[in-house]
């Protein structure tokens, strides 16, 4: 029973960090919280009593709100570089699936695993960063090796 509540938070989490925070979207749940937060608040009641009591308390409101912006504000700016970081890996993988061993394909998806390390490695998240810098190792010396053989052809 202990772990529903980290299991609810992390479902919060993983839901929140998918979403594309625009300036909209940061106003219109401040909004939301804001209106709805208060109604629930003061219990249900007519209009008339909320407004009354929006009014009374609209320095805490507004309070709020601009706490909720500001979270809005992180989340956007700084957890959805990873998103972006990872949306760029993604499109190279799928490129180079065909071909693995195609240059045109294996070194720009070597070069968006390094810049996805080190976006994780950032924000502290080195086992992941680690394992991405493995990744493009691999795919660095797979390629040497193949093209080392073919100079050794050549010659």
């Amino acid at each position: 029973m202990a772990d529903i509540p980290k299991l609810v938070l992390a479902v919060w989490k993983d839901h929140f960090s998918r979403i594309h925070w625009t300036r909209l979207k940061i106003i219109r749940l401040s909004l939301i919280l804001l209106i709805g937060g208060g109604y629930f608040l003061i219990g249900p009641g007519t209009l008339h009593e909320f407004l009354t009591k929006l009014g009374t308390n609209f320095t805490g409101y507004l309070i709020a709100t601009v706490i909720a912006v500001f979270i809005a504000w992180y989340l956007r700016k700084y957890h959805n570089a990873l998103a972006l970081y990872r949306k760029d890996v993604r499109k190279n993988e799928k490129l180079a699936r065909g071909d693995p061993d195609n240059p045109a394909y294996a070194i720009p998806l070597a070069s968006s695993y390094r810049a996805f390390a080190i976006a994780l490695t950032a924000q502290n998240k080195h086992a992941q960063a680690a394992f991405y810098n493995s990744r493009a190792d691999k795919i660095e010396q797979r390629l040497r090796s193949f093209y080392g053989e073919l100079n050794k052809l050549d010659q």
